[in-house]
Order: C-alpha cells, then sequence, then structure tokens
C-alpha cells in the first residue's frame, strides 16, 4: 500500500457498482474455460479440473446495490471457484457485503482499518 501513488489514481466522482465487476469475473471465467477446451489442454468434461478453478477476493467499503444477476450467473460456476473471499473494509454498512458472502457461501472478513489488510491478504495466499 505504501508504495501506491495515490495521484496516479483516477477518480471517477461515481458510485460503485459491483455489477459490472462481477460480470467481467465471469467473462474471464467463460474465455479461460473456452480456450482450454479450445487448445486441447482438458476436455468439455474436465472444466471441473482444479487447474481451471479460481480464488475470488471482493474487497469493499460495501456501499453499493446487491447484483443479484450476475451472483446467480457466478454462483451457477461453483465448481470453477475453489474459493470467495470478502473483505470488508471500514465501519460502514456492511449488510450487501454479507448478503453476497452468503450466496457465494465465501469466507467474510470485516476489516476496521486498511492497516489489517497485509494481514487478510497473507491469509487468503496461505489457504
Amino acid at each position: 500500500m505504501k508504495d501506491i501513488d495515490t495521484k496516479d489514481i483516477i477518480w471517477t466522482d461515481s458510485a460503485t457498482a459491483f455489477g459490472p465487476a462481477f460480470q467481467l469475473v465471469i467473462d474471464v471465467i467463460k474465455i479461460n474455460s473456452t480456450a482450454a477446451v479450445e487448445s486441447g489442454i482438458v476436455s468439455e468434461a474436465g472444466q471441473k479440473d482444479k487447474n481451471l478453478q479460481y480464488i475470488i477476493v471482493l474487497m469493499s467499503d460495501g456501499e453499493a446495490e446487491y447484483p443479484e444477476t450476475e451472483l446467480n450467473s457466478l454462483s451457477t460456476r461453483n465448481l470453477q471457484i475453489k474459493e470467495f473471499w470478502t473483505v470488508a473494509l471500514g465501519l460502514g454498512q456492511m449488510s450487501i457485503l454479507e448478503q453476497i458472502n452468503a450466496k457465494m457461501d465465501g469466507t467474510y472478513k470485516q476489516l476496521k482499518d486498511s492497516c489489517e489488510l497485509f494481514r487478510v491478504y497473507a491469509e487468503i495466499a496461505q489457504s
């Protein structure tokens, strides 16, 4: 965190939206699954192979709408998702993040301060 120059981060001055982020995750899983089958790395049945599993980490303050459509689509790919982590940062309303985590049967961590990020990401990396 200390090595990031925050002056280079472009602020869009718009609200957080989980839907587009989850749609990108879905698209990446689809693209990688299709490419693996087309290249002969795995068979159609082999898409459930552990080599194609993903760890998804959502970090947010929770201030966004519940992305029902995208989560319904993503949850159908549960064989391709090895782990789902929700990292709630701050003291705001976390009910949406708790709902997302429950839908994805994930691991939920609530942090009060960004200095706790190192510990949580180390835990995620060790899993």
